[in-house]
């Protein structure tokens, strides 16, 4: 999920931007820390958690450890669907989730997951190079989008599974990335997106009517020389599936 260097700032205004309009959990961030010489609304401070990082056998305690002396309070990384159910039909596996959401609880952290990568057996087509696959059936995807809320939601498994833990609760879910780029998705994208996201909208809310669902960010060819997407957002196709999943 490596965004385009020129993406970047946008990225950031976007996650920041979310972040500080958080309520509920994250209250719970702490406000002022040694060294520091002022406080920070709740949830202003977030990090983008990604690449080498999410492989196993990675000691991501450290990493947090970091994170939180830094001040950090949020952390948005993907919850990977190719990860954790690599055989149509197999159970999920939670381990890479589990250990992050764990890992933040600890710490206060709250966590945006973004919620992506297609296993072979549920892509449209063979994942080609430069790009990842996408599901051919929405109805899948929507599935293990369900399945982590079920997980780490307000009824979610998870907390019942780690009573030491504070309980934080997962309340946010970023569907898929940057769809407008002909590496996560190909274009034009709005026939074969718009209906993803709203069979995710649709189960995601339905498996907690509190949750936001968020919307991906839709950089255009402005934020790269390389990128061979459409040159322009078409936003009058995605409004609509956009105006309900703020709800």
């Amino acid at each position: 999920m490596r965004p385009p260097a020129a993406a970047l700032p946008l990225l950031l205004a976007a996650l920041l931007a979310g972040l500080m309009s958080a309520p509920g959990a994250g209250a719970r961030a702490r406000q002022h820390r040694p060294g520091s010489t002022a406080a920070t609304p709740s949830g202003f401070v977030g990090m983008n958690l990604d690449g080498p990082l999410l492989q196993r056998g990675v000691n991501l305690a450290p990493v947090f450890d970091r994170m939180e002396a830094s001040g950090v309070q949020s952390v948005r990384t993907t919850f990977n669907w190719d990860t954790a159910q690599p055989v149509a039909g197999g159970p999920l596996d939670f381990h890479q989730s589990d250990r992050i959401v764990a890992l933040a609880a600890a710490r206060d952290m709250t966590v945006l997951p973004v919620v992506m990568y297609c296993p072979p057996w549920a892509a449209l087509t063979p994942r080609a190079p430069g790009t990842l696959a996408v599901p051919a059936q929405p109805a899948l995807y929507a599935a293990y989008a369900a399945a982590l809320v079920h997980r780490y939601g307000p009824q979610g498994s998870f907390w019942a599974a780690h009573r030491g833990l504070p309980r934080l609760p997962i309340e946010r879910w970023q569907i898929w990335n940057e769809p407008s780029f002909d590496y996560y998705w190909p274009q034009p994208f709005t026939a074969s997106f718009v209906p993803l996201l709203a069979a995710a909208h649709a189960a995601i809310k339905t498996a907690d009517p509190s949750a936001q669902v968020v919307l991906p960010g839709f950089p255009d060819l402005a934020s790269s020389t390389t990128s061979t997407s459409s040159p322009h957002m078409p936003t009058r196709r995605i409004r609509p599936t956009s105006s309900a999943s703020s709800a």
